[in-house]
């Protein structure tokens, strides 16, 4: 039997003991294991590896690979990432934070770039993470093979899968670039046409790499023969990889950066990440009486969207690389700093200004979540930058490459520099109840996705919505960044803005209120969250993927 015909069959196996939807298909509940991924598919070999004995980071790493080949999109071998695992086994419990982002190539130069270099093609791409990070986490904490752990991935790669609506309009919105690239038309048009979709969608090239990365380890990629092809792929494109950039790339094991918050503890991955942001802004908040104001007013909305402000210009001008970067996060993630920015945020007025752009771009990232029998917790967010990245395959290997270029600046934390990797608002999350796991949360969206880890986590904390209602509900960001220039939104000297993000839904009331209080509201995309919350008392985990996009969230 093969490995696709096992997950359909252990899970209608184990219909009495997996509970999809408990009464909704809103929450999911379960007791011994969880997992939530934007991609059914994904989802389903999760659980399988959770029901098979397998553990919290096995399931993400099985997970995480799929992904790249499911959501090709938006991960795979050539992207990069960050995992947040709350280790539960042994004497000493712990959360711990693995940063797999990517690397600036040494012969990358800034005079190479122009606005269009940055975004597509050749010289887009960093040295990629994900296979190494994968490894990582696996070798350290995993109890399957490195092979198992791939083999879902390339079987789904090899034998094909029905392409989803959403993996097919990418491919769609991206056909004329896609078609610059004669590597890149022979994975995503076959036949020398985008897919429909429910076709099933093949992936040969990708299989036989993903299957040689098994057999050989992440050496063959970094150091060995597959990563001579890519290298010199590179070389005939006019790229700038060395076989030394591969060779030298190293993933970090970070202490993560925390604080407490009211009766729990917000835990976030730290810099290069965007976490030192997210704890910033609940410093900030804990000043603020979010408890007695409903989750929908706008005094709570006004309170969040000022702190996210602070947090999001500080955010671009320090966060970066801490190899490289002099960042005083010990000063922004501090309580006193908190209290001093709080006292010049006006409760009746919209301000604050942003600093340098920040790249932006919608839905282009993939979360994990998962909760394992022993209560290890992993939090994950994997990328290509860009969705679909640099647009480029690499050769007859089937990796599409990342596009982390696009955050090139001349000067500040994203300053070129062979080696180092670029400040990103990626921040893989979770919040601690008495020292115990509550909330395990990831997002998608570029620029957004720390602002909705946070405004989820300040409804479920401050607002005591259920998780499902937290993560549906309209939701709101700032504005700031590449998209906010682009559009026209950050318009005064030194990007002083005022815009909010708001999803339908919001209140005729509520958006009077903020438009009085000077915020200019514009519709639009607020990113996607992913979470897992366990009740503190009864242990019942309950897991919610984002309606927007139709994640899963599956459990037993």
């Amino acid at each position: 039997m093969n490995l696709l015909n096992q997950v359909v069959c252990g899970l209608l196996i184990a219909v009495f003991s997996l509970s999809f939807a408990a009464g909704d298909e809103k929450t999911i509940y379960g007791r011994r294991g969880m997992v939530v991924t934007s991609h059914q598919l994904a989802s389903q070999v999760g659980m399988r590896v959770l029901m098979n004995g397998g553990n919290a980071v096995d399931a993400t790493v099985s997970m995480a690979a799929v992904l790249g080949v499911v959501e090709f999109e938006m991960s795979g071998p050539g992207g990069v990432g960050n995992m947040l695992i709350y280790w539960n086994e042994g004497s000493n419990p712990g959360v711990f934070n693995l940063d797999f982002r990517d690397v600036i190539a040494s012969k990358a130069r800034i005079e190479m770039y122009d606005q269009k270099s940055k975004e597509r093609g050749i010289l887009a791409s960093c040295v990629p993470g994900n296979v190494a990070g994968w490894h990582a986490a696996l070798s350290r904490y995993g109890t399957i093979s490195w092979e198992e752990a791939l083999s879902p991935a390339i079987e789904y790669a090899e034998n094909g899968f029905p392409i989803s609506s959403r993996e097919a309009s990418y491919i769609e919105r991206n056909l004329e670039t896609i078609r610059q690239y004669p590597t890149s038309a022979a994975v995503y048009l076959p036949g020398g046409r985008p897919p429909t979709p429910g076709e099933i969608f093949v992936q040969k090239n990708l299989a036989r790499t993903l299957r040689r990365i098994a057999k050989h380890g992440p050496d063959i990629f970094y150091k060995g023969k597959l990563a001579d092809e890519l290298v010199s792929f590179s070389d005939k494109q006019g790229g700038v990889f060395t076989k030394a950039d591969f060779e030298n790339y190293q993933v970090h094991w970070r202490e993560p950066v925390q604080t407490s918050y009211r009766d729990y503890q917000v835990v976030s991955a730290s810099a290069p990440n965007f976490g030192p942001a997210i704890i910033e802004t609940f410093n900030i908040l804990e000043g603020f009486d979010l408890p007695s104001m409903k989750p929908g007013s706008a005094d709570f909305i006004h309170s969040i969207a000022e702190s996210l402000k602070v947090a999001a210009d500080d955010g671009m001008r320090y966060i970066g690389d801490p190899r490289f970067v002099k960042m005083p996060l010990d000063r922004l993630t501090s309580k006193e700093y908190a209290r001093d920015v709080r006292s010049r945020i006006n409760p009746d007025r919209a301000s604050y200004r942003v600093g340098e752009p920040l790249t932006d771009d919608n839905d282009n990232t993939t979360a994990i979540s998962v909760v394992d029998s022993n209560g290890n917790v992993v939090s994950a967010i994997q990328t290509l930058i860009s969705a679909m990245g640099s647009r480029v395959v690499y050769g007859d290997t089937g990796v599409l490459f990342n596009n982390n270029m696009r955050k090139v600046r001349s000067s500040g934390p994203n300053k070129l520099e062979p080696g180092k990797t670029f400040g990103t608002p990626s921040a893989p999350s979770m919040v601690l109840h008495n020292n115990k796991p509550f909330l395990a949360i990831g997002g998608v969206g570029a620029a957004n996705i720390w602002q909705a880890i946070a405004v989820v986590m300040a409804r479920v904390m401050d607002g005591e919505m259920d998780l499902h209602e937290a993560i549906a509900s309209p939701r709101f960001t700032i504005r700031y960044g590449y998209m906010a220039v682009k559009k026209g939104l950050a318009r005064d000297e030194g990007f002083q803005y005022r815009e909010l993000t708001v999803e339908p839904g919001l209140s005729a009331e509520t958006r009077a209120e903020l438009e009085a209080r000077g915020h200019e509201l514009v519709e639009g995309y607020a990113g996607n969250v992913h979470a897992i919350l366990i009740d503190p008392e009864t242990g019942v985990m309950k897991g919610v993927g984002d309606p927007r996009i139709h994640a899963r969230a599956l459990a037993w």
